[in-house]
């Protein structure tokens, strides 16, 4: 049960980590196209 606990967190604050470097690096490819290409 505490093992289960800890890993669910360990894996949902490593994906909230992830979703915020995905996401700075998405904002940063945006304000670095002078097009705003949402492809890029």
């Amino acid at each position: 049960m505490l093992m289960e606990f800890v890993s669910y967190v360990l894996v949902t604050k490593g994906m909230k980590s992830f979703y915020m470097v995905i996401n700075f690096l998405r904002t940063f490819a945006c304000y670095g196209d002078d097009k705003g290409n949402p492809n890029t």
